[in-house]
């Protein structure tokens, strides 16, 4: 009895031992993650969306990529399941990387062509998704908006 109290013992010590060398090299080794948004237009229309769980802010649509997905297909599908939109892209805009949950993150930014104008949103994810003129934008810009904003800015001024 005594020593399959002691054996227990040991097992639960290197099952705590290995999650904290996890939990420590994960912290070190910061996981890389990517997703991709998309600046998309329709017109003299951008499209934006306001996610249901977050801040109640306009972003656009994207999201994190999946395995071996190609940042593009990510623009096209998450744009997809957040506004039911089918989407071509022109071209990418650049990309920024930012520590996001204890990850090191990279975000693709594309600019890409609406072929509708007929939204359908996911209710359990966006709380509202509309086009808005590119002049008139809503003042309560996430973060992702104003990063595209600023891609596609400077890239026009360069073209000029």
């Amino acid at each position: 009895m005594l020593f399959v109290n002691y054996k227990n013992k040991i097992r639960r010590f290197f099952a705590l031992f290995v999650l904290v060398f996890k939990i420590i090299g994960w912290f070190f080794t910061r996981p890389k993650s990517q997703g991709a948004i998309a600046l998309i237009f329709y017109g003299d229309s951008i499209l934006l969306i306001r996610k249901a769980l977050f801040k109640k802010v306009w972003s656009l649509p994207g999201g994190n990529s999946v395995k071996d997905e190609e940042s593009e297909q990510t623009a096209i599908r998450e744009t997809q399941e957040e506004a039911g939109i089918e989407i071509k892209i022109i071209k990418k805009l650049g990309e920024y990387f930012e520590n996001k949950y204890w990850r090191n993150h990279t975000t693709h930014v594309f600019l890409a062509e609406a072929l509708g104008a007929k939204i359908t949103i996911d209710d359990l994810e966006i709380e509202e998704a509309k086009f808005f003129d590119r002049k008139s934008l809503p003042v309560n810009k996430g973060q992702s908006l104003k990063k595209a904003l600023e891609f596609y800015e400077l890239q026009n001024l360069f073209q000029k």
